[in-house]
C-alpha cells in the first residue's frame, strides 16, 4: 500500500504550515517485520534555538488540523515506517490509495533578524515506491483563519516539495506574492527544478533562502541549485548587487 512519512524540521515567518499530499498508484505489501530493519531506539531530538520543529511524538491531532475542503477525503495517520531504522519514529502516514490529503498547524510568528536565512527542511519516504504522487509544503500567512478552513486554491507564500506523476518528475519550489509593478499577486515556479529520487528510501528536502534573495534547494544535504530568486518564470524579483552566487 503506498504511504508516505514526513520528519519536519522548520524556521518559519508565517503563520500556517499545510501537507499536502496526493497519491494516484499503489500496490498492496504486508508490513515487513524483518528485525534486520531496526537499527536503534529512537529518542526525540533537541530542538534549542529553532523556532519550529514537529516530530510527531505524542498527540499530534492536538496540533495538527485536517482540512475540512471535500477534496481531501483522505485523513493522514501518525505511523511508524515499514522498516524502522530508529525504533518508535513516527511521521504522517497514507493509507489509502487514490485520496488526496490535507493537513495544517499554526505556530508562533517569527520575526526576522538582519542578515539570517530563512531555511526549512523535511523527510519523505516513498515507501513502497510512486508511480503517480506528490508531497508538498505551503506556507501560508493565517489572516485569522482556522487551520481545518485551508484547501488546494488558498493562496500561500511557498509551495515546496517533490512531485512525480508521468513527464513530471521535479522538487517544486514555487513562490506567491503581489507584484511590486502591477500590484496583483503572482506566481512563480523555479525553471529548472531538482527530479525526485527514484527508490524507497527516507530523504531530507530542504530550502535555504538569503537575505541577499539567492536561494539553495538541497535534496539529502547536497545542492541541487544555487540561484537568485530572479531565476523564476517572469520573475520581478531584483537581483541582489551585493553578493552574487554563480550557477
Amino acid at each position: 500500500m503506498q504511504k508516505f512519512q514526513a520528519v519536519v524540521c522548520m524556521f518559519l515567518p508565517w503563520h500556517f504550515f499545510m501537507l499536502l499530499a496526493d497519491v494516484l498508484a499503489v500496490e498492496d505489501e504486508d508490513i515487513d517485520k524483518d528485525p534486520s530493519n531496526v537499527t536503534e531506539m529512537y529518542t526525540m531530538p533537541d530542538a534549542a534555538g529553532i523556532h519550529w520543529v514537529e516530530t510527531f511524538d505524542g498527540d499530534t491531532w492536538s496540533r495538527w488540523t485536517a482540512s475540512d475542503a471535500e477534496k481531501y477525503s483522505g485523513k493522514f495517520t501518525a505511523s511508524k515506517r515499514n522498516k524502522e531504522s530508529l525504533v518508535g519514529d513516527v511521521g504522517l502516514l497514507i493509507p489509502d490509495e487514490a485520496k488526496h490529503y490535507g493537513a495544517a498547524t499554526t505556530f508562533s510568528k517569527l520575526e526576522g533578524k538582519k542578515g539570517v536565512p530563512f531555511a526549512l527542511q523535511y523527510e519523505v519516504k516513498f515507501q513502497d515506491g510512486l508511480s503517480c504522487g506528490g508531497a508538498y509544503l505551503k506556507l501560508f500567512n493565517s489572516d485569522g483563519k482556522k487551520a481545518s478552513e485551508f484547501k488546494d486554491d488558498t493562496p500561500y507564500a511557498i509551495m515546496f516539495g517533490p512531485d512525480k506523476c508521468g513527464a513530471t518528475d521535479k522538487v517544486h519550489f514555487i513562490l506567491q506574492h503581489v507584484s511590486p509593478k502591477t500590484g496583483k499577486r503572482e506566481e512563480k515556479h523555479l525553471k529548472d527544478p531538482p527530479g525526485v529520487p527514484n527508490d524507497q528510501l527516507t530523504h531530507l528536502y530542504g530550502l535555504i533562502i538569503y537575505p541577499d534573495n539567492n536561494f539553495e534547494v538541497h535534496v539529502d544535504g547536497q545542492k541541487k541549485n544555487i540561484r537568485q530568486l530572479a531565476h523564476f518564470h517572469g520573475s520581478t524579483y531584483q537581483p541582489s548587487q551585493r553578493h552574487r552566487r554563480s550557477g
